[in-house]
């Protein structure tokens, strides 16, 4: 939880760090947009021919399918959210883990990658998102079962940039996020920040702010790199 704190006071108490939030953000946002209407696209048209097969009305069907979508976006915004944090890690939210983890230590990891390895670790993590997302969306009406799911995808989108700095590709991630310490209360109290609307967006930069804290304090801590 402390690691969450620092985190949302340096990128929202300093002003520094705005110019590395607004930018991941707004494409974030798009992305997200491009996805709600596509699903848009694709579902809502098949909700309204099954309901009206069904022998509902028409007028009836289609706003009920509507306002389920809509419901049902207002509760996943945060999942999705945080997936395309970690999917698109190297490529939003890398230059705010940096400087977030400058503020800390002078001279923090920064490894670079080849474009095959940026690949194989986004094509990965999409992976892993999806599957993620299809569990949370079929325990949708399973509260607890969705928080630790949440929390799962978290400690890995929101250490992601963090890692990938030090080399750490996505599948060798699963085995060191568990061993940082405060991985599991982080984890958690991600989860539970990502299903609550709108505060799941408006979190984010700060939690990236927190898992970044989270592995440097370990890594002092242990006097080893991760």
């Amino acid at each position: 939880m402390q690691f969450i704190v620092q985190g949302l006071a340096l990128v929202f108490g300093e002003r520094r760090f705005r110019p590395f939030i607004w930018r991941p953000m707004l494409i974030s946002g798009v992305v997200f947009l491009a996805i709600v209407l596509l699903g848009y696209w694709l579902i809502v048209p098949l909700g309204d021919r099954f309901l009206v097969s069904r022998g509902l009305d028409s007028w009836i069907g289609g706003t009920l399918i509507r306002v389920g979508y809509a419901v049902i976006w207002w509760f996943l915004a945060g999942v999705v959210f945080a997936s395309i944090a970690g999917l698109l890690s190297s490529f939003l939210w890398d230059n705010l883990s940096l400087e977030v983890e400058r503020s800390v230590r002078p001279d923090p990891p920064h490894q670079k990658l080849s474009a095959g390895d940026l690949v194989v670790d986004t094509a990965s993590r999409g992976v892993f998102a999806l599957f993620i997302f299809g569990f949370t969306c079929a325990c949708f009406w399973l509260p607890p079962a969705g928080i630790l799911l949440a929390a799962w995808l978290c400690l890995y989108d929101y250490t992601a940039s963090a890692y990938l700095r030090r080399g750490t590709l996505f599948p060798a991630q699963f085995r060191r996020a568990f061993a940082v310490r405060g991985s599991a209360t982080f984890a958690l109290v991600s989860g539970l920040l990502t299903i609550v609307p709108i505060v799941n967006v408006l979190m984010l930069p700060g939690l990236v702010a927190g898992g970044t804290l989270m592995l440097a304090e370990h890594e002092r801590r242990s006097g080893a790199s991760q």
